[in-house]
């Protein structure tokens, strides 16, 4: 992850524009040499299946060939769609400075914690298995 794609340390976007807050699950991973607390928002019931498929596609469109996803396009994406969901409070003076690998493994534990608090692992998976046989569909009709 470039470090102008980062993501923000301090502004928590579900609770922007005067938005009531929304509840929140913690948990504290190390990563790296670093302790990193992730907190991310407990959705509403109505939230979860649009979410789920977000993260579906995301992960199905992440098992393209790997120079494709290195790219910022890539990442911006990925950060437009967790943002929002998502904050990290990192133990280092200067978190922008802690690299792309370093981030990349944040936002993997991020979106692992965040699947985990909001209970979307069966969403996510029957998601997968739509998006799948829709591929196999479009491959076998081409």
């Amino acid at each position: 992850m470039s470090a102008a794609l980062t993501p923000s340390l301090t502004s928590d976007l579900s609770v922007a524009d005067g938005a009531t807050p929304t509840p929140r699950c913690d948990s504290i991973v190390q990563i790296g040499n670093h302790t990193v607390t992730v907190s991310v928002c407990v959705l509403r019931a109505e939230e979860r299946e649009l979410v789920a498929a977000s993260v579906a596609w995301l992960a199905a469109a992440s098992t393209v060939p790997a120079p494709a996803l290195k790219n910022d396009a890539w990442h911006a994406l990925i950060e437009r769609v967790l943002s929002p969901y998502v904050a990290f409070t990192v133990d280092h003076d200067e978190p922008e400075r802690l690299g792309g690998a370093w981030w990349d493994q944040a936002m993997r534990e991020a979106t692992k914690s965040f699947i985990h608090a909001n209970t979307l692992e069966d969403l996510i998976r029957q998601f997968l298995v739509s998006i799948d046989a829709q591929s196999r569909r479009t491959t076998a009709v081409s």
